[in-house]
């Protein structure tokens, strides 16, 4: 089963629920003892985040990255948990996560600090970002001992908050940054007891040990590949997004003859409708 995205009039992008199902099976037997994090952030990286996340109600929890994001999940009725990605900076933000029941990520000492001064009618499960590599968000490996200290000690949070962190380049397999990255994180979280998540859609393809208790799929699940060198058929996986239009006319062009605007597409070869001519195909909205 299939639903459309409305293009105004236009082209059509059809999704498949099946292919996006069948796309969370993979994952599954990727990282058999990992639970999923669908992460649906950008509107579901353009196919639909409500409608989405229906076809993956089988998945552990979804990601995403902003509020918005979060409250047109819970208003369409998923009652999975819900990991904000990039967190809340404000109290007025927190009550909403407490509302909704969301799951907040901490990867700063302001959020920290708002998370200590907020009282609100319940506590909040949380993650802790680290950075191991990516340097765009999470505290320092030399702050995650005083951020992780604070945090088990904030008495917004709920007991037992758990640590992510983000791959750089899972995506070239025989760059050195990864295995680094992953050995900092597992020395980091040796002993703490606690769930983890380190793999996005290349991670956990690529690199074993970042299947670790939680795994976050977002290209895969779209029948996307993460890699330059490998077509999403070769991962077994299946497009959810085919674009259809309507054909409003064909034209038969003699070799030489160039079409569209700056006349960047010139007829190269003899086909179509006879001696010396080629079809040439237009559609709805080029």
């Amino acid at each position: 089963m299939s639903f459309d995205l409305d293009l105004s009039g236009g082209p059509c992008a059809v999704i498949d629920r099946a292919a996006l199902r069948h796309n969370l099976s993979v994952v599954r037997s990727t990282a058999p003892q990992s639970k999923v994090m669908a992460v649906v952030k950008a509107n579901a990286y353009g196919h639909g985040i409500v409608q989405v996340a229906q076809a993956l109600i089988a998945a552990d929890a979804f990601g995403v990255a902003r509020l918005k994001e979060a409250v047109a999940l819970r208003e369409a009725g998923i009652g999975q948990p819900i990991v904000l990605l990039e967190g809340v900076f404000t109290h007025q933000e927190l009550d909403v996560a407490a509302r909704l029941n969301l799951e907040t990520v901490v990867h700063s000492f302001p959020q920290l600090a708002a998370l200590e001064s907020w009282r609100g009618a319940r506590r909040l499960s949380v993650w802790c970002k680290v950075d191991t590599g990516m340097n765009r968000l999470g505290f320092r490996m030399d702050e995650f001992p005083l951020a992780w200290s604070r945090l088990n000690a904030c008495v917004s949070v709920l007991p037992q908050p758990r640590v992510m962190t983000h791959l750089a380049v899972a995506d070239e397999r025989d760059n050195t940054h990864t295995p680094q990255q992953v050995a900092r994180f597992a020395t980091l979280t040796n002993g703490l007891n606690v769930e983890r998540s380190m793999g996005n859609s290349a991670g956990l393809v690529a690199w074993p040990d970042a299947r670790v208790e939680w795994v976050r799929p977002g290209l895969m699940l779209y029948g996307m590949s993460p890699f330059a060198e490998q077509v999403a058929a070769d991962l077994n996986l299946q497009p959810a997004m085919t674009l259809v239009t309507q054909l409003i006319a064909l034209r038969e062009l003699r070799v030489g003859e160039e079409v569209g605007y700056g006349a960047t597409w010139r007829a190269p070869r003899v086909a179509g409708g006879g001696p010396g001519r080629r079809r040439h195909h237009s559609f709805l909205n080029h």
